[in-house]
């Protein structure tokens, strides 16, 4: 059976967008083409064909648009990491170019931005859940840089009535998690501690104490979907559990779940900025618009992701 639609993903061969291709060339039975800045992604799993294209070139974002003639696009493309010029380059300014591109040579593809709960920055106790409504106060250039991409897409759905739909996630988390991630730097030092035949594994951790709201990525993969088959164009809807826990809680569910002794030891290199201490978000619009309700529960999550990242042993029935 040939594809049903074409689907444009950048950022493609990152952690997000690796199982979000998966998933469209198979649940969704979609040609996926792939855009991103490497000259072949980190990871091809679900892509039919892979342009390599920095979202800072204007033009050549241009010309991927005009030869891929996608029905949908998925902006996944971004960076945390580097300066302020440079977080605003490509979360911001890339952004922008992305959707001026659509805009001109394929106004009728269905575009879902990718941003971040990073975007609303701090948000007292007493006012959570975060809901969509509060007011955006980023905190870090990263949050910053892509409220501004927020802004752009959202300006794009009312000037030009381009369709386009922002997704805001919390905490994603699951198989391929780089290391810029807290449990995706846990589990490489774990690896690299098995590998090593060292046991127990000593893991070095920053804060234990904050409580953050962590979401499969399977469950974003489904939502995004969702989003884009949608008419929600120029909303902004939370992908996240609603629900806070403990970095101490995930650290202790990642120890059962490996077949390998664990001790964790705090280091004070590894703490962040100062930042709040509980954060978590509501899905009510999510799930009103289009039926958003995460299904796994974070232990089994966990389970997975250790057995697929590390071979820890099948989960008991």
């Amino acid at each position: 059976m040939p594809p049903l639609r074409t689907a444009l993903v950048t950022g493609a061969g990152g952690f997000c967008a690796t199982h979000l291709a998966t998933y469209l060339a198979g649940e969704a039975q979609c040609a996926v083409v792939g855009l991103g800045r490497r000259p072949e992604p980190l990871h091809g799993a679900g892509l039919t064909d892979y342009l390599a294209c920095d979202v800072v070139d204007s033009a050549g974002l241009a010309r991927a648009v005009r030869t891929v003639r996608p029905d949908w696009v998925f902006h996944l493309a971004g960076t945390s990491q580097g300066g302020r010029r440079t977080l605003f380059a490509t979360n911001a300014r890339g952004t922008t170019n992305l959707l001026k591109a659509i805009l001109r040579e394929h106004p009728t593809a269905a575009t879902v931005v990718l941003g971040t709960a990073a975007e609303y920055g701090s948000i007292p106790r007493r006012r959570l859940p975060i809901t969509e409504e509060q007011p955006c106060r980023p905190r870090t250039a990263y949050g910053a840089s892509k409220y501004a991409a927020t802004q752009a897409a959202q300006r794009f759905h009312r000037v030009h009535r381009l369709r386009v739909v922002i997704a805001r996630p919390f905490n994603i988390i699951g198989p391929l998690m780089p290391q810029s991630l807290v449990l995706g730097a846990v589990l490489s030092q774990i690896r690299g501690e098995i590998e090593a035949h060292r046991r127990p594994a000593v893991v070095s951790v920053g804060r234990t104490d904050p409580q953050r709201d962590f979401v499969p990525v399977e469950e974003v993969v489904t939502a995004l979907v969702r989003m884009v088959q949608g008419s929600h164009w120029g909303k902004i809807f939370n992908l996240c559990s609603g629900t806070p826990t403990p970095i101490r809680s995930l650290l202790d569910l990642v120890a059962r779940a490996v077949d390998w002794p664990v001790r964790f030891t705090r280091h004070p290199a590894r703490a962040r900025a100062p930042a709040p201490l509980v954060i978590y978000g509501s899905y009510a619009k999510a799930a009103n618009a289009f039926g958003f309700a995460p299904t796994q529960n974070l232990e089994e999550a966990v389970r997975r992701l250790c057995r697929l990242e590390l071979g820890a042993p099948p989960a008991i029935p």
